[in-house]
């Protein structure tokens, strides 16, 4: 399977963020790690991208300052700048819910985001994440970097690959990140604490760990679990990150079989975002997806996006049902 074409959507300070979609179902968004690339990720995680695109409507992005987006991160970056760029990406897509999955800092936000807007989140996946995040070492994240940067690259990468691929994937790394944005973004991550959030999540969580991981225990993963409501905890095979890809996929579906998608019961228009609405009773007077376009000052795909979606949410399977549907919920007013 290979990597799937990359769009850009600006976000609403001026950041264009490079995402990438594949697969059909369940909105399933991969969040990204520090050296994100939306080319390279899918030689370095093909085992979880290729599964999760089987099973899930896969959203991979490169946040600001890495891959594809925009470059050169400003000295005031904090975390709620990742949030901003993960918000951009699922409104470009008219994702209203979506499952997050996310490691390390990159979890921070995912748990940052569900706490504050619990209704755009399906369900919460963390790996190798930490309550704080001064758990990791800080030594050679913060200061390994500013001495050696090819040897903090090569650190990165996993000791199972041969000499060869090590090389390719330093090259990568190199590629998706500069040593001075790395210096800033290090700097908006190392302080996060989300110890006081936790508790008020009210997401169904899913907290997975590696077995052999050696950047911390598990203990580390026990206690993020036993802070999080009803959270479950799954150890899993593997000494990276996000372990071994056929467990983690598996703990995933598992879990995810006892949280299905929320729906709202009362009206199935009550599903459609307030886009969507306006996009609907447009198609049921008739226009076309390009005058909807020229209309409301968007680009025809976004367009396409939006009356797919809005099919799949409202059970149609064509303009003229979307049109009935619309005139017999009295939309059109």
């Amino acid at each position: 399977m290979d990597a799937p074409p990359v769009q850009y959507v600006r976000t609403s300070d001026g950041y264009d963020i490079a995402f990438a979609v594949r697969g059909e179902g369940r909105p399933f968004v991969f969040l990204p790690l520090g050296f994100s690339h939306a080319e390279f990720v899918w030689r370095l995680f093909r085992p979880w991208l290729e599964g999760l695109a089987r099973r899930f409507q896969l959203v991979q992005y490169d946040s600001r300052g890495q891959g594809l987006s925009t470059r050169d991160l400003p000295e005031n970056h904090c975390m709620a700048d990742w949030q901003t760029d993960l918000e951009a990406v699922l409104d470009c897509l008219a994702l209203d819910r979506a499952i997050l999955f996310g490691g390390c800092h990159i979890g921070h936000v995912a748990v940052r985001f569900a706490a504050e807007h619990p209704e755009r989140v399906d369900a919460l996946i963390l790996a190798g994440c930490s309550v704080a995040m001064s758990a990791w070492p800080q030594a050679f994240w913060g200061t390994v970097p500013a001495q050696n940067w090819r040897f903090f690259l090569e650190s990165l990468v996993p000791r199972r690959f041969p000499s060869e691929l090590l090389e390719t994937t330093v090259r990568e790394f190199d590629a998706a990140m500069k040593p001075a944005d790395w210096s800033t973004y290090f700097r908006a991550l190392a302080d996060s604490d989300i110890a006081g959030i936790l508790p008020r999540l009210r997401v169904p969580t899913l907290v997975l760990h590696a077995r052999a991981f050696t950047q911390f225990s598990s203990d580390e993963a026990v206690k993020l679990a036993s802070l999080v409501p009803r959270a479950r905890l799954r150890l899993i095979d593997g000494d990276d990150l996000y372990g071994d890809a056929s467990e983690g996929l598996a703990a995933i579906e598992e879990f995810l079989e006892d949280h299905p998608a929320k729906i709202d019961r009362v009206s199935q228009a009550s599903q459609l975002s307030a886009r969507q609405l306006q996009v609907l009773r447009l198609v049921a007077i008739g226009k076309s997806n390009r005058e909807i376009a020229q209309e409301l000052v968007l680009s025809e795909r976004t367009i396409e996006r939006h009356v797919s979606d809005i099919y799949a949410r409202i059970g149609v399977r064509n303009r003229a049902e979307a049109t009935g549907f619309a005139m017999s919920r009295l939309l059109l007013g």
